[in-house]
């Protein structure tokens, strides 16, 4: 059975085993996402944690006709909705916001969002959603709409219980090992966007700052329990901008693979465009 599912994936894309992130030199390490796994999506604050979620979920919804469900517990369907336009579109997102568009704008928003009215990307935005309405939420959509993948953002929004003696590491080993368990479930990846620790940012060296598997904030669960881990760095946000081989690191996301339990780890450099997220 597994041959067989290589040969059928090698016959439409060499190398590639899972589902594609959009972005050649992600795929090169990772060969897609793989089912049942569990992708971990860290970093500081306005790093662009979210904005390489959306690029990748959009992606695999308009290039692969894949159904991606988008769980958002930091914003509206609204201002995902303004991203998803501003990215596609490449309109600044301050003008979508403001309003203040002109008369080409409208013309390039009505040509380039036709792909994206129909495409089968699902955003919802429930607030305050336990683990347990999540697990509910995604088979649901799963019997209606037999889905590809799930993007949570973010873990440390999930609402938790209280329960007595309990501690914040153990409210979110319990989510990240009951994800797991939904990514087996349903055969699908899931990701997760993670805060990072704040000292990282505090470390006295350049390359100190560089994310760690040990940053991962509040539980060491999410480095055991997730098969794939991806650091987003802005490497000019931290007054670098050069790289060790002589490249440009102006508007540069880098993104460190930090951990790939079926393959290889390493840096890919993208182009981050702030004004389009």
């Amino acid at each position: 059975e597994c041959l067989a599912h290589l040969s059928r994936c090698v016959g439409y894309s060499v190398g590639m085993t899972g589902i594609p992130s959009g972005f050649r030199k992600i795929d090169e390490i990772t060969c897609g996402f793989q089912k049942g796994d569990v992708i971990v999506i860290s970093g500081l604050p306005a790093m662009g944690k979210t904005a390489l979620a959306l690029s990748m979920a959009a992606t695999m919804v308009l290039d692969n006709g894949s159904t991606i469900l988008f769980d958002s517990f930091e914003m509206n369907n609204k201002r995902l909705v303004n991203r998803l336009i501003s990215s596609v579109c490449s309109i600044p997102l301050h003008s979508i916001n403001s309003g203040v568009l002109t008369e080409e704008d409208w013309k390039i928003i009505e040509r380039r969002t036709i792909s994206l009215q129909h495409a089968p990307l699902l955003l919802d935005d429930t607030p305050s959603m336990t683990l347990d309405d999540l697990r509910e939420s995604c088979h649901r959509t799963m019997e209606k709409f037999h889905m590809k993948g799930v993007f949570i953002d973010s873990l440390q929004h999930i609402k938790t219980e209280y329960k007595a003696n309990r501690t914040r590491n153990d409210d979110i080993s319990e989510l990240m090992y009951g994800i797991k368990a939904l990514a087996y479930e349903l055969d699908i990846p899931i990701f997760v966007i993670s805060s990072m620790n704040r000292y990282a940012d505090r470390r006295d060296s350049l390359e100190g700052k560089r994310p760690q598997l040990s940053d991962l904030r509040e539980s060491g669960a999410i480095e055991d329990v997730a098969d794939l881990v991806m650091f987003v760095r802005r490497p000019e946000m931290f007054h670098i901008y050069q790289d060790d081989c002589g490249r440009d690191l102006h508007g540069a996301a880098q993104i460190i693979i930090a951990k790939n339990r079926m393959g290889r780890t390493g840096d890919v450099l993208l182009s981050f465009k702030g004004d389009y997220v």
